[in-house]
């Protein structure tokens, strides 16, 4: 286990999916790309995310302001559907990309372009909501509100270097669209 531990830490959330699945196959030699990006997709569908506190009723507050919602992750398209369905939370979201979805990944922003297309909206009318400096880089490239949340792996410190506001998570969002 511990040659393993080295190269499994620099897989970090500012790596794309493509790098990680690279310094894993250079780890297990008997896996094939496509195999190993089934195995861990299928892993994936069991990882239970973090609880976040009042997530229903923070969900249904930013509804009933009728603002679109939608889902851009590193993860694979199935495993959102898969945790936002476990969660009973699939119906917020409209738009949900992954990066198997053909949109690139993060910090990339082809997700975030495709969610403009696809609902008309500007770069500026959007918030960008995330808890890794993927999910911030990319809303600060694409023009977008950068909010960043310390439900994920990164502090308060490091997230306020690049986000424009940082919440301690997505149960503050109703009071922040107020002071908006």
């Amino acid at each position: 286990n511990t040659a393993y531990e080295l190269p499994l830490r620099l897989v970090g959330s500012e790596m794309c999916i493509r790098d990680r699945i690279r310094i894993m196959l250079s780890l297990l030699p008997n896996f094939e790309e496509e195999n190993l990006i089934k195995w861990l997709s299928k892993k994936s569908m069991s990882v239970d995310g973090k609880p976040v506190d009042n997530l229903l009723e923070t969900l249904e507050h930013i509804q009933k302001k009728n603002i679109i919602m939608g889902v851009a992750t590193n993860d694979s398209v199935s495993s959102a559907h898969n945790q936002l369905r476990e969660n009973n939370i699939k119906r917020f979201f409209g738009y949900i990309y992954g990066f198997d979805s053909g949109f690139g990944f993060k910090p990339g922003t082809g997700m975030q372009k495709e969610f403009l297309r696809e609902t008309s909206l500007l770069a500026n009318e959007v918030i960008m909501v995330g808890d890794s400096m993927a999910d911030i880089e990319s809303g600060n490239k694409i023009g977008m509100t950068t909010v960043a949340v310390l439900t994920g792996p990164l502090g308060r410190s490091e997230l306020e270097k690049k986000a424009d506001i940082v919440l301690n998570s997505i149960s503050e969002i109703p009071s922040l669209l107020q002071k908006l």
